[in-house]
């Protein structure tokens, strides 16, 4: 849970910590589908931030991963971290599968408000990456997270979808001055 956080803050010392941690406790992580993702996510983050090597995150590793109906913030910022590394990396037949895998996720879970803003997320990252920034199909799917977003009050999401509009140039002076000041708050 703290990684992702570490991560996004720039936490140097308190990822060179996880990154130790982590290290010295491999051998307890289990080689099942919720493990593996989970360990991919931190992967990434420590990869990120300079404090381990571009995880190989292999897809047919990972798509199955996906289709676990999940919907904790821990475990969708790690499917995000996945799939957006793919989506960094040009493999868009992945992600576009990966897309396929976490909807059909979706529809199994009692409440999905926060897995729905977090899928319209990675779809406008899709969009933005195969269309430009601007396209109508960014706009969309980042409105859409934003009011899965809101809804729930998930602040962080609410900052990444306002993030992506304000790039589409479709973000209201409202929304961006309320992920400004979230982002201090969560930032500091």
């Amino acid at each position: 849970v703290v990684t992702p956080i570490a991560s996004e803050r720039a936490d140097q010392p308190l990822l060179a910590h996880a990154a130790g941690w982590f290290d010295r406790h491999t051998s307890i992580f289990p080689d099942s589908p919720y493990g593996r993702l989970m360990h991919g996510g931190v992967d990434v983050w420590l990869a990120r931030s300079g404090l381990g090597t571009r995880p190989p995150l292999e897809p047919e590793r990972y798509l199955p991963s996906l289709e676990m109906p999940f919907d904790t913030a821990s475990w969708l910022a790690a499917v995000e971290a996945v799939v957006l590394e793919w989506l960094a990396r040009g493999w868009l037949d992945e992600v576009d599968e990966a897309r396929k895998r976490i909807g059909g996720a979706i529809q199994e879970m009692p409440t999905n408000r926060l897995a729905t803003a977090s899928a319209a997320l990675i779809d406008a990252e899709r969009h933005a990456f195969a269309h430009g920034a601007s396209d109508p199909s960014v706009v969309a799917t980042a409105r859409t997270a934003l009011g899965h977003a809101a809804d729930i009050g998930a602040a962080w999401w609410i900052v990444r979808a306002t993030r992506r509009l304000e790039a589409a140039g479709a973000a209201t002076d409202t929304e961006i001055a309320a992920a400004t000041t979230i982002e201090a708050r969560l930032l500091a």
